[in-house]
């Protein structure tokens, strides 16, 4: 692939009439880029074009780093306003961070990450977005449907949205928010095809931070849709790290942890509208905590539509299911074996996981006896080995991993960065329900 420079943000264009937004990128404005994002759906009248103006430039700059991430270039320029400090600050930390796991796997430093420049005048927020109600991210795995029945038990005014480019994957979370009874927004990422044409080159692929895009896509959702509150299901688990490089924890959940919803709280308040509020309602509980939940509530309801597994979401996937190979498989078979009977969880799979060869150097790694915890949407390490502590009975074989004893608090409660009237929700649905 050529040696790029610069990477450049050209424009971003949102078209009422098509209902989409087209995202425009260069490298050296020599290769053009664009992404399409479509939300068709039925909008809310009188929706603020200020407001949705503020998030799409958002999802411009973020949405930027699956194309910025192909030729990783020493410079970045944002054509059109300057951002401020602040917000050069928030996106420079988003895609450094964003993109240690892709920086570890190709030995590439973190100081080769492009920052950000600043200097714009602040312009404030919009307000006065109107009462609205909740907008449910919906993921298809066990976390977003735990958080679907918690505020389904709590009547509130909720609908759910998912943005992928599978088809077949926004077919399954289509059926699942069918399911919930509630209003599904479908939206659908279009990718500029060279981007693929680029990594078969000889580009860098690898993870990115997908989550923070997400998160600007269910904002322009809300402000389209006269929504307020845009939910996510991230757990307190997604803020432990990976491995450390060059001093720097790299986290492969790093858009899911707490440290990132607060910035992008801070962000939103700055620069788009106090009115609209992203937060995660499953913050205060780990992995374990979820999947009793889930166990004891929307798992039945959704074993033949439910999957965690991120194979079903690629270009080429026939619909929702269970590779059986993968650490996100691995892991959530687990995490469900204390709380789901060894039959059921069985039949899910069609094997049992725990005593797959194929998996042996997987579970080492999420009891963190080797290497490093997987780069994957997992649980933490000590919860990882209460949850083999908690199946010896009904598994024998995981006696062979040679758990540390001790025991690990996994109904502890945790700091979160959501509305009172939120938790108090969770609070009431915890304690019904365990």
């Amino acid at each position: 692939m050529k040696d790029y420079r610069t990477f450049h943000f050209e424009s971003y264009e949102w078209d009422a009439g098509a209902r989409e937004v087209q995202l425009h990128y260069s490298l050296d404005r020599e290769l053009r880029l664009t992404e399409t994002v479509r939300f068709d759906f039925a909008y809310a009248d009188g929706y603020s074009a200020e407001a949705l103006d503020r998030v799409l430039r958002g999802l411009w700059l973020a949405a930027g780093v699956s194309y910025y991430k192909v030729a990783m270039v020493p410079e970045i320029v944002v054509h059109g306003s300057q951002l401020t400090d602040s917000s050069a600050e928030f996106f420079s930390t988003l895609y450094r961070l964003g993109l240690g796991q892709l920086c570890y796997e190709n030995k590439l430093s973190l100081g080769r990450v492009a920052r950000f420049g600043g200097g714009g005048d602040v312009s404030g927020a919009v307000g006065g977005l109107g009462a609205g109600g909740d907008l449910l991210a919906l993921g298809g795995g066990k976390d977003s449907l735990t958080s679907a029945a918690v505020l389904e038990a709590s009547g509130r005014d909720v609908a759910t949205y998912s943005a992928v480019y599978s088809s077949s994957a926004a077919a399954a979370l289509a059926e699942q928010g069918r399911v919930l009874g509630r209003q599904h927004l479908d939206i659908r990422r279009e990718f500029d095809p060279k981007l693929h044409e680029l990594t078969q080159a000889g580009g860098y692929n690898g993870h990115v931070p997908v989550t923070a895009i997400m998160m600007f896509i269910g904002l322009a959702a809300a402000v389209l849709s006269g929504r307020r509150q845009v939910i996510f299901s991230d757990e307190s688990s997604a803020g432990e790290g990976n491995v450390t490089y060059e001093g720097v924890e790299i986290n492969h959940q790093y858009s899911k942890s707490l440290h990132f919803e607060r910035m992008m709280q801070q962000y939103v308040a700055e620069n788009i509208s106090p009115d609209v509020r992203v937060f995660s309602l499953l913050r205060p509980l780990g992995e374990l905590r979820i999947a009793q939940l889930f166990a004891r509530g929307p798992f039945e309801r959704f074993a033949a539509t439910f999957t965690s597994c991120n194979r079903s979401f690629r270009h080429d996937s026939s619909g929702f299911t269970w590779c059986g190979e993968c650490p996100k498989c691995a892991f959530v078979f687990l995490a469900l074996a204390p709380f789901v009977p060894k039959e059921r969880l069985v039949r899910l799979w069609g094997e049992n996981l725990l005593e797959k060869p194929a998996l042996e150097q997987t579970y080492r790694e999420l009891l963190g006896l080797v290497g490093h915890k997987p780069f994957e949407c997992v649980g933490e390490i000590d919860e990882c080995r209460q949850a083999v502590r908690m199946v010896v009975s009904a598994y024998p074989e995981v006696k062979r991993f040679g758990v540390p004893e001790g025991s690990f608090d996994w109904r502890q409660w945790h700091v979160d960065a959501m509305l009172d009237e939120y938790r108090e929700v969770l609070k009431r649905y915890v304690d019904q329900a365990v």
